[in-house]
């Protein structure tokens, strides 16, 4: 019986057969003999093998070679064309892309760099799109933005993003985590990369705009009168021109866009949750000005009007970061500091919680009636038989001498004169 041959000895004896066929030894993409202004690299790479020291390793480095620089002929005869259309820049982006996705020598600087000062090249922006899908940035984000419920809190629902990143003086925060107030005093750093074109590229506009709006609110602002939660907004920008090569400006210290509402900190008062601070990124529509004109109250602030009221569709939300924050007794002077110089008060306020009954009413499901019932039942019970061992009658309506009436039917309060 005639043994089988392992799929990897097939494919370097391919390999082997190949090495004599192709004409040209590996060039790296510095020095390819492409012409075009995508091919160039700044990367240190150099091959791992001396050549000649392993065929099949040649053959491959080859290989790669000659596949590269008949993509990058391609990528040249269309964007050398006097006019080309909407479909063949497309297509020539998708040349860059199979020609230098695999090339050693940009594989290197993408991770040198992860393409920094590199995102107007097709193929850097499909391996930095495809590190942080497989990486988990993607699937981190989105998970604690439901984790934290951001939505529904907050927006209604969640198209697929782009990265928002947040980052302060010590480094980058991972979203959702839990930092002190006082390192946000200073407004935190926001960058967005996004990965496609907002719209299609031309020969005259190879790097297209779209105009963009930045907000950022707690929706974790005690309402005592209501006995729940409103949204405060801390920083509003409009009118925020971003490309594929403004990923590493800064949103909010850059001079790019109108900025509405200045920084405000976030100082959580005591006995309060975590307060969420929520970053949305949206992108105007059809990319005009911005129709908001005048800055917006920061109390009782809500993203939803906002989106309702100024032509933001759902799949206009392209970013969403947010961290938390809370009252320690360590930031408590902090806190009040911020609230005497933002808030014009002398110190934040201090919390108590509302109790279910009060907030909500009774009852509150059927459990709570069922146990409300079983209270009632005991009560009478009690009474019953404390009349029949003492002979005392129980009027459990009466007046006090304060003259606040006990009926809980009426709750506290004056007796109403009859």
């Amino acid at each position: 019986m005639r043994a089988r041959t392992p799929a990897r000895s097939l494919a370097a004896a391919s390999l082997r057969r190949s090495a004599t066929t192709l004409p040209l030894r590996y060039q790296s993409s510095t020095s390819a003999s492409s012409s075009s202004s995508s091919s160039t690299s700044t990367s240190t790479w150099q091959p791992a093998l001396p050549r000649g020291t392993m065929p099949v390793y040649d053959a491959a480095l080859d290989f790669l070679a000659s596949h590269r620089d008949n993509c990058a002929a391609q990528y040249e005869r269309l964007t050398s064309l006097p006019s080309p259309s909407a479909a063949e820049m497309v297509e020539a982006d998708n040349w860059e892309v199979d020609g230098f996705v695999n090339d050693p020598a940009t594989r290197a600087l993408f991770r040198e760099t992860k393409g920094a000062g590199q995102m107007h090249r097709p193929v850097m922006r499909h391996l930095a799109e495809r590190s942080w899908k497989n990486q988990g940035g993607l699937d981190l984000i989105m998970g604690r933005v439901y984790q934290n419920k951001v939505v529904p809190d907050v927006i209604p629902d969640l198209a697929p993003l782009n990265p928002l990143t947040f980052a302060v003086k010590e480094g980058v925060v991972e979203p959702g985590l839990t930092i002190k107030p006082s390192l946000i005093e200073d407004a935190p750093t926001i960058y967005y990369q996004p990965f496609q074109h907002p719209s299609t590229p031309s020969k005259a506009k190879p790097n297209p705009t779209a105009l963009y709006t930045l907000v950022a609110v707690d929706p974790d602002t005690p309402d005592s009168v209501n006995h729940t939660f409103t949204q405060r907004l801390h920083y509003l920008k409009i009118d925020i021109p971003l490309s594929v090569t403004t990923g590493e400006t800064p949103l909010i210290q850059s001079s790019l866009g109108k900025e509405l509402v200045a920084w405000e900190p976030l100082a959580p008062p005591r006995n309060t949750p975590k307060h969420r601070l929520v970053f949305i990124l949206l992108r105007q529509h059809n990319n005009r000005p911005s129709k908001l004109t005048t800055p917006p109250p920061r109390e009782n602030f809500n993203v939803r009007s906002l989106m309702a009221t100024f032509d933001f569709p759902l799949n206009s939300i392209v970013g969403v970061n947010l961290i938390k924050s809370e009252w320690t007794e360590d930031q408590a002077e902090y806190i009040n500091k911020i609230w005497k110089e933002h808030r014009g008060k002398d110190k934040a306020p201090v919390y108590t919680r509302v109790a279910q009954e009060v907030r909500y009413g009774k009852p509150l499901n059927s459990l709570h009636v069922r146990a409300e019932a079983i209270r009632e039942r005991a009560w009478q019970r009690s009474l019953e038989e404390f009349e029949r061992e003492t002979g005392v009658e129980i009027v459990e309506d009466f007046e006090a001498e304060d003259g606040v009436t006990s009926d809980p039917s009426q709750g506290p309060g004056p007796k109403k004169e009859e």
